[in-house]
């Protein structure tokens, strides 16, 4: 995707208003100009499922195992070398949920399962590592985590409890792209291989469900519409991870809105530690439109009744001119979304 700085939107609007310079809005009138920046943004990438912005991404259900992380009981993760889900029954590192083999570590691991099946507890019954029992007291199935007799499924040294699985996709989730509409829920890439075969799904609040008994799926999605909430950068605030931060041009930034993946200590820019942020991309696309709507905007708050002849176009008509190249080019296709 091709962007736009935020500033070249700003230096846009700003000249259409009254022609000055950029630097005589940036600090007083900053916070104007990202929401109306923000508001009008979200308009535009929510106006049709624009095809650079359709993602297709190779999903699981739960974050992958990792050897060198502490897991605790309840915790659930996807074990590549298996392709199988399990859930932690107690604390641990370094204990794999299952071997080269397959074979599951059950003292700390149970493998994940829609549903699960057991005897009735019965406290003279001795249990071994691995055994299952529904414990009809509270209604929920318990896995021996060392064997014993006589100890309730409640005893968090000898049982860990088994919760059901759900396959599901958080909308927004660590390290992965944020979705905004869903496409489709695929066995393979369906860019790729032609008639790939489609998964059924359900849409929650906060994440999409998939209902067929897979381990990974080929998810079509439109990409979210990215929050434009960030201050001006300070060099001497410390940045936590998920801050944003806008990087202006009269600080010596690049007039972009960056957020904060790694934490930074004072000082440490996206000039001085580019690894530490990531720019949010503004698609090109939108340039024209964000311009003059972004300047109707500030026109208004300003309390001008009559806007200026530079912007008494409708913005949307920018929007037009792009689904008309596109269309010319064969790249719209047709738009359904589910909701």
């Amino acid at each position: 995707m091709s962007g736009v700085a935020a500033s070249e939107i700003l230096r846009g609007a700003w000249a259409l208003l009254d022609g000055s310079d950029i630097s005589t809005v940036e600090s007083e009138d900053f916070k104007l100009f990202r929401g109306a920046l923000h508001r009008n943004l979200r308009v535009a990438w929510e106006d049709m499922n624009w095809p650079s912005l359709v993602k297709v991404e190779k999903r699981q259900f739960r974050a992958g195992w990792a050897v060198g992380t502490g897991y605790t009981s309840g915790n659930q993760v996807y074990h590549f070398d298996s392709g199988k889900y399990a859930q932690a029954l107690q604390a641990s590192t370094g204990e794999a949920p299952f071997d080269v083999s397959e074979v599951e570590n059950s003292a700390y691991w149970a493998e994940l399962k829609e549903a699960y099946t057991g005897d009735d507890y019965a406290a003279g019954t001795t249990y071994a590592v691995g055994d299952i029992v529904y414990y009809p007291a509270n209604d929920g199935y318990y896995q021996c985590i060392s064997a014993s007799t006589g100890n309730l499924p409640t005893n968090t040294t000898f049982w860990g409890g088994l919760t059901e699985f759900d396959r599901t996709i958080a909308y927004v989730a660590t390290g992965e792209t944020s979705i905004g509409y869903v496409e489709g829920v695929f066995e393979k890439h369906p860019r790729r291989i032609r008639n790939a075969s489609r998964y059924d799904y359900t849409l929650g609040d906060d994440e999409i469900v998939v209902l067929d008994d897979v381990s990974t799926v080929w998810l079509e999605f439109v990409e979210a519409t990215p929050d434009l909430t960030g201050d001006e950068y300070s060099g001497t605030t410390t940045y936590a991870v998920g801050n944003q931060i806008y990087y202006s041009v009269s600080t010596g930034g690049s007039g972009d809105f960056y957020n904060c993946i790694t934490a930074t200590s004072a000082g440490e820019s996206p000039t001085t530690d580019a690894a530490k942020w990531s720019v949010v991309e503004l698609p090109r696309m939108f340039e024209l439109y964000l311009i003059h709507s972004v300047a109707r905007e500030l026109s208004y708050a300003s309390g001008r009744s009559d806007l200026p002849i530079s912007i008494q176009q409708d913005p949307i008509y920018h929007l037009e001119n792009q689904k008309l190249n596109l269309q010319r080019q064969g790249l719209i296709r047709n738009q359904r979304r589910r909701t």
